[in-house]
């Protein structure tokens, strides 16, 4: 890439003046070097200089902010989440031990409980010591 300086001529005389930014890519050939890719480009007549460098650092300084503000919001929603799964499986256990009548249905509610426990992946005591090879 090259950087130069742009005159153009024409009947009434010069015309324009700007900078110029120009990048080639040649390849070789048996015959010769032949040109196979031009772009060239000017800056924004109406942009202050260095302006479009500046509002690419301000983007990409945006996009960074962004990253981390859909970072916090995620983790607070997976936070939000397992508040709301730890709710329900309260309420399904006091709910089953409300409609507890007689003594004989504590089990049936400590297997609610233990259940609600397995699926919100809390490890209890019995299953950590049957782990270790302790039994009760």
């Amino acid at each position: 890439m090259k950087q130069c300086d742009l005159y153009v001529l024409s009947e009434e005389g010069w015309v324009l003046y700007s900078k110029f930014r120009a990048s080639s890519l040649l390849k070789e050939h048996t015959i010769g070097w032949k040109l196979i890719h031009q772009h060239s480009s000017l800056p924004d007549s109406k942009a202050e200089a260095g302006w479009t460098i500046l509002l690419l650092e301000k983007i990409s300084e945006e996009n960074l902010m962004l990253r981390d503000a859909v970072k916090r919001r995620t983790l607070e929603l997976e936070n939000k989440t397992r508040d709301l799964e730890i709710e329900a499986a309260l309420d399904r256990v006091r709910n089953r031990s409300l409609t507890m009548h007689k003594s004989d249905e504590l089990a049936e509610t400590a297997t609610v409980m233990f259940q609600q426990l397995k699926s919100l992946e809390v490890e209890t005591y019995r299953q950590r010591d049957y782990a270790l090879g302790k039994r009760r």
